[in-house]
């Protein structure tokens, strides 16, 4: 009765990891593709983190996947943790898909100062409150009673890779647009910056993907977390 969902796990595990490898080798294409200008010789809908080319549609869809699998544990186990989680993973979706957070940067920038050499730096507002906004809604999350084991587990194991998507989508960004302030424009230093920044982002998306996916699925704790309680528990 157990060979089903072994054979099944396997296959969600070869999956993820053909994802992770699809990812590395979208990477690998982009780097050996740019050349002294900061150029990257190869068709736009291959360029890691381009709108809407194939690597930037494959993260709008882990982000859409994340948000599902996360709602969907939510609606089983009532876990408000996992509604917080998927909430963030669906606006993390939009906001990539759309660029949001490029639109209010935008006009931030014509309100308190118009100027196009410190564009980038408007964008990280948006992020910084939207991060904060998270991470206040998952400290009254983890406050209330009730929560489950599995579910502060979750939280334990996603929060490290968050950051680290963090580190990536704000730090570099923050360090790419001050050297584009203080020493150049576009060029290859320009280009190095954003493929390290999509990059990462492209990388640390598939990681927490992968484990989301282990933890309802291939650990189970989606069982725990959906137990009934005893009355003296």
């Amino acid at each position: 009765m157990c060979r089903p969902m072994n054979v099944r796990g396997a296959w969600i595990a070869l999956g993820l990891a053909s994802l992770l490898a699809a990812d590395v080798v979208f990477i690998v294409i982009n780097l050996i593709s740019v050349d002294a200008d900061g150029q990257r010789n190869i068709p736009s809908l291959l360029y890691v983190g381009a709108e809407w080319s194939v690597p930037e549609i494959i993260q709008y869809a882990k982000f859409a996947l994340l948000a599902g699998i996360l709602g969907f544990g939510f609606y089983l186990s009532r876990q408000p943790v996992y509604a917080v989680w998927a909430a963030a993973f669906a606006a993390m979706s939009v906001d990539d898909a759309l660029d949001v957070h490029v639109s209010i940067g935008r006009i931030l920038r014509r309100v308190l100062l118009p100027s196009e050499r410190v564009y980038g730096l408007w964008e990280l507002v948006p992020m910084a409150l939207a991060v904060a906004v998270v991470l206040g809604a998952l400290w009254y999350v983890h406050r209330r009673p009730g929560v489950s084991s599995s579910a502060r587990r979750y939280t334990r194991r996603v929060l490290p890779l968050g950051i680290l998507y963090g580190v990536f989508a704000v730090g570099v960004d923050a360090m790419h647009s001050l050297y584009n302030v203080l020493i150049a424009g576009d060029g290859l230093g320009d280009t190095l910056f954003q493929l390290l920044e999509d990059s990462g982002e492209l990388v640390t998306a598939t990681l927490i993907l992968a484990y989301t996916v282990w933890h309802f699925h291939l650990r189970g704790d989606r069982q725990s977390d959906t137990r009934p309680r005893t009355a003296a528990s």
